[in-house]
């Protein structure tokens, strides 16, 4: 997979996207998530351009995606924790 070498050379780039979108604790992890995606949906073709740039504004969507789903996931595991803590009370 050609493709991902080329995607994972601006990996340093998805880092620091993923920090200003508000979450510098599991950037590593989000950024790992979107390769993950893009080999399990075989996105090359999406990815790469026909002159054989990355598409980063493709990998922004994804990675935006994966942490608006980690919030909103996250959220709700911590409000069923903090309810299931009051109702023992």
């Amino acid at each position: 997979m050609e493709w991902l070498n080329k995607v994972a050379k601006h990996h340093k780039e998805y880092i620091k996207y993923v920090h200003k979108m508000g979450d510098t604790s599991h950037a590593e992890d989000l950024v790992q998530e979107c390769y993950l995606r893009l080999v399990q949906y075989d996105c090359g073709h999406k990815v790469i351009r026909e002159d054989g740039t990355v598409n980063k504004t493709y990998i922004w969507r994804v990675l935006s995606n994966l942490f608006k789903s980690y919030k909103i996931t996250n959220t709700i595991i911590t409000r069923n924790c903090l309810l299931c803590t009051l109702v023992q009370l």
